[in-house]
């Protein structure tokens, strides 16, 4: 029998992870003629801890991924100014519902299919694994789902009694002034952002930050990429910044912690619900 050093929980020898609080138990020691799969840099053990398996993942491979998503980005705002060019009605119809969720389904696509390249995933059970989601949510998941309510709540009352202002919300106001099944595509790109954002952000890029600096590091430079992905709400609202970056902190506790995508994805598909629910009953 297994005992969790977190919970006390005792669990069979065959048990990866401790079923109460969902923390990983070590790797079994290797016989001494038997070699342990060496991590890729110096400081990539904890991900033994973390994972139950060697960080397969460096923070040049971070690097590389995010230096091939600049240059899709800049090919991308040239074919896209190229064609509005040519196509007035293109830029109106990319406003709507439809066209916004088209442009966010391409967005989110290329950042995945950017991070499952350079994650070089041989399988779909290896893929699962090392991205954490291959077991249910751990119960560390209600905590972060509090500390996402609250941030939510704090915010929403620091813009309420006017201590900040509030972040343009594009998506809710089309959904207020459109009719039928559309409006609902002006909703989707938000709660579609939890699944495909966590798979590049704490799935691949934080790991891989993680295989060559310490945690702080690697947080820090996720909540910096958080903003440059955000800029446009850091720069409205400093309860947007304080909100965001919060919330960036607990997801990249959760990944380290307990090794889980999941808790990660359901704390951000919190903090999206929430945010659509508070501009609907200020703008409704």
């Amino acid at each position: 029998m297994k005992k969790c050093e977190y919970c006390g929980r005792e669990a069979d020898d065959e048990t990866s992870y401790c079923h109460e609080c969902g923390t990983q138990f070590p790797p079994e020691v290797a016989p001494d003629n038997t070699e342990k799969p060496s991590p890729t840099v110096q400081g990539t053990l904890d991900a033994w801890e973390v994972t139950g398996t060697a960080n397969l993942w460096a923070a040049r491979d971070a690097w590389k991924c995010l230096g091939m998503l600049l240059v899709f980005w800049f090919v991308a705002g040239l074919a896209v100014a190229a064609l509005t060019a040519h196509f007035p009605g293109l830029h109106y119809w990319t406003r709507q519902g439809v066209g916004r969720f088209i442009g966010y389904s391409v967005q989110f696509s290329i950042l995945v299919l950017t991070a499952l390249y350079f994650a070089r995933m041989k399988s779909v059970e290896a893929f699962l694994k090392t991205f954490g989601l291959d077991r249910p949510p751990s119960s560390y998941v209600w905590f972060a789902v509090v500390v996402t309510l609250v941030l939510r709540g704090t915010s929403h009352m620091l813009i309420v009694y006017g201590l900040s202002k509030g972040v343009t919300n594009t998506s809710v106001r089309g959904f207020l002034h459109t009719v039928g099944v559309t409006r609902y595509f002006y909703l989707a790109p938000a709660l579609m952002a939890p699944f495909c954002e966590e798979l590049y952000m704490r799935g691949f890029l934080y790991r891989a930050f993680r295989g060559s600096y310490s945690v702080l590091s690697s947080t820090a430079l996720i909540v910096a990429i958080t903003a440059i992905l955000h800029v446009d709400q850091f720069l409205q609202s400093w309860a947007a910044v304080m909100s965001i970056s919060a919330l960036t902190v607990l997801q990249c506790f959760l990944r380290e912690r307990t090794g889980n995508l999941w808790d990660c994805i359901i704390c951000h598909l919190v903090f999206n619900a929430t945010s659509i629910l508070a501009s609907l009953l200020r703008h409704g």
